[in-house]
């Protein structure tokens, strides 16, 4: 990823040739082929062989690419990152990752379909068995091509045989596709009738969910995201019921295929969730068992009606992944298997025929997949990858295609996909966010909706008077914001759909733009003297974390290809950077000095994850637990009883204080403050917004909370009827 010169206003300084990125291979571009007994596809990220599929990182296949693409050639190590890394820094331990999984894949057949020679201090050579190479240009004529080893063999007879297995394979593997993801070639669909908003009020309202038969709806509601109960609304009604009465938070309602029953989920902070059904109509409730970690899931019925699909962790601090519960015999088994460096898998929808499951894995950062697994034989299929959106997935009313809602800030649209992801159409373009969807089969589409993003805003704790908009009238939408010592105000935001960092001497100053970014950054931080700055980005092998200075000048960008939590913080001597990274043995905090950023030590055992710092003081939380620890003491103390993880982007130090998200009590949630040293907290405001999709900064000069919202605080549900055209 690029961060890009200011193209006009004030000036920017050019960036370090060592940092100026090169545009990267491109392998949505690239055209299947074989290799050895592998089918490759690189659009798709998918490598086959005899029955068994893998789908690889994308930096992975473009390594794979790049080494074939070079016909045996040797490929420097220089010119993998120039192909593979777009020319940005990377360290040893980055490229030897790569070239390790590519030798992997070879594994796939006996014999293995390549071998990788290393070349001492140059780089790496790909020596295939046979090899299809893959490229948009015609070969060259043999009366005019150079002969070669390799070029012999290549035009020889016994080619020729394992070559044709080779196309053959590949039909077979494309007719299969098709047979199973077949196209949607039918007519578009289009929105017959809107009802914007069907369900508004103050409270905030979720997790639509149209009864079978399709006359009633079923979604939560509460003052805040900590109270919420389960509501009925009738279409041909016009007002709702409340159905549960927990004393906890109820959320995520799916209605039984026979219209019989609900399940739904209660949240109490600290313990696991509890998996409930209600009786329709009796409302009678019991509970039908209980989450193995998850505090927070979301539930489908199994076509079947007899389990209950959702996402947990085997254990605490471990990926999620799909389980399947049985009613009646109250076990459950995993459904799913994501690799261990991805966040896990989120429940979606079935096809209304049931052959099918569509569902989200989150990669980590801002990266997810939409995904499309076959029921009897859990054979899977890629529809489409997302970078900075939030996509939910359902299926349009006749089954023959899925609906995936685009939550991509500032962009909202409803999109209907062909089975196979390659054929997708625009249904709608939103003013506001679209979340969750709930569809039934006449049409009819349920959806979340929000109410776009708020600009900053400065609160004065203990005073009555109501907060200040910052940039009011400016089109900025602020996503993370920090305060320098001297007041200076950073934030990550957008203006006109355009990414960048703006700051402003002092809060109520104007904002200038002084860096602009090729997509949605956050978790900006300044450094303790308050010269640079560093924020995090997601790419599509990782996180980077660029250091820039108060002109807009990069000075280092530091790369991970690992998965980060999006929260990290400078060394008291603002050498060094302290992120969260997953690896193998699970969370755990690296430090990386500026002066050698491809090199990184961990600083705590695994399980910590979100480090603060105050001075030789360092502060975390624990994966799968709630509250700040102090790690710099001879064993972890834990000085407050807040944030949850849920909460994690609403902690920050400023002085000697600590200020958190305290959901402690779910009537009343607020914002705490609490000495680094430990003692008692002090209740500052009440949450605002009533949700905790929001970041905050303290301004050290006038202790203002400023908080930047990145979504909106409120919700609704929108309906709307697609049709054919």
């Amino acid at each position: 990823m690029r961060i890009a010169d200011e193209p006009c206003g004030l000036p920017m300084n050019k960036l370090p040739r060592q940092l100026a990125a090169s545009r990267p291979l491109d392998i949505g571009a690239e055209a299947d082929f074989a290799l050895g007994g592998l089918s490759v596809r690189p659009s798709l990220r998918e490598v086959s062989a005899g029955g068994r599929r893998e789908v690889v990182e994308p930096r992975v296949m473009q390594v794979l690419v790049a080494l074939v693409h070079a016909d045996a050639e040797v490929v420097s190590r220089d010119r993998l990152i120039e192909l593979c890394w777009g020319g940005r820094l990377v360290g040893d331990d980055a490229i030897n990752s790569s070239i390790a999984k590519v030798r992997a894949l070879a594994a796939l057949t006996t014999p293995p379909a390549f071998e990788i020679e290393t070349v001492p201090r140059v780089g790496y050579r790909l020596h295939p068995r046979v090899v299809t190479k893959p490229s948009h240009e015609p070969p060259p004529s043999p009366a005019v091509e150079k002969p070669s080893a390799l070029a012999a063999k290549r035009h020889s007879l016994p080619w020729l045989w394992p070559a044709a297995l080779g196309a053959c394979a590949l039909i077979l593997v494309a007719a299969a596709s098709w047979y199973f993801f077949k196209p949607d070639a039918s007519r578009d669909w289009i929105v017959a009738e809107s009802h914007q908003p069907f369900i508004g009020t103050s409270l905030i309202e979720r997790y639509p969910a149209i009864s079978p038969d399709g006359t009633m709806l079923a979604y939560s509601a509460g003052p805040n995201l900590t109270s919420r109960q389960i509501y009925l609304r009738l279409f041909k009604g016009d007002s709702s019921i409340q159905l549960t009465h927990e004393k906890f938070d109820a959320t995520s309602p799916a209605w039984a295929p026979d219209g019989t029953a609900i399940a739904y989920i209660v949240f109490q902070d600290g313990h696991p969730c509890r998996i409930m059904e209600m009786e329709i109509p009796s409302g009678l409730s019991h509970q039908l068992g209980q989450c193995r970690s998850a505090e927070r899931t979301d539930l489908t019925f199994d076509p079947s009606g007899d389990a209950l699909i959702y996402a947990d962790s085997l254990s605490a601090g471990t990926r999620t992944r799909l389980f399947r519960f049985d009613i009646a015999r109250g076990k459950t088994v995993p459904l799913t298997d994501p690799p261990r460096n991805t966040l896990g898998d989120e429940p979606g929808a079935f096809s209304p025929d049931g052959r099918y499951l569509a569902y989200v894995r989150e990669l980590g950062g801002l990266l997810s997949e939409v995904r499309l697994r076959r029921i009897s034989d859990g054979q899977e299929h890629i529809l489409d990858e997302f970078n900075g959106c939030d996509a939910n997935p359902n299926w349009t009313p006749d089954g023959r295609a899925i609906l995936i809602s685009r939550d991509c800030l500032g962009s909202y649209s409803l999109w209907a996909y062909s089975l196979d992801g390659r054929s997708r159409q625009q249904v709608l373009v939103s003013a506001t966010g679209i979340g969750r969807l709930s569809v039934n089969p006449d049409g009819y589409v349920a959806m979340e909706t929000y109410g776009g993003h708020a600009p900053i805003l400065a609160f004065k704790p203990g005073s009555n008077s109501s907060p200040t908009p910052l940039a009011a009238g400016s089109g900025l939408t602020s996503h993370c914001a920090d305060f320098a010592p001297d007041g200076a105000l950073a934030i990550t935001g957008s203006m006109d759909s355009k990414f960048g960092v703006w700051i402003a001497s002092s809060e109520g100053a104007p904002f200038r733009k002084i860096v602009s970014l090729p997509h949605f950054a956050c978790a900006i931080r300044w450094s303790p003297d308050g010269s640079r700055f560093a924020f995090i980005q997601t790419g599509p092998a990782g996180f980077e974390i660029p250091v820039v200075s108060r002109d807009g000048e990069v000075i280092t960008r530091i790369d991970y290809t690992a998965t980060d939590t999006g929260l990290f913080d400078w060394t008291a001597d603002g050498k060094s950077i302290l992120s969260t990274r997953l690896e193998g043995d699970g969370w755990r905090i690296w430090r990386t000095d500026l002066a050698t950023p491809d090199k990184s030590v961990p600083i705590a055992p695994s399980g910590w994850i979100n480090p603060r710092v105050h001075g030789s003081m360092v502060f975390a939380q624990k994966y799968g637990g709630v509250g700040t620890w102090r790690l710099d003491t001879s064993t972890p103390q834990q000085v407050a009883d807040g944030p949850p993880l849920e909460a994690s982007d609403l902690m920050t130090i400023s002085g000697d204080q600590l200020y958190y998200a305290d959901l402690s009590d779910p009537k009343h949630p607020a914002i705490a403050m609490q000495s680094v040293y430990g003692g008692k907290k002090k209740r500052l405001m009440p949450l605002p917004f009533g949700s905790i999709q929001f970041t905050f900064a303290v301004n050290p000069k006038s202790g203002d909370l400023v908080f930047s919202p990145p979504a909106a605080d409120n919700s609704d549900i929108g309906l709307v009827r697609l049709q054919r055209r």
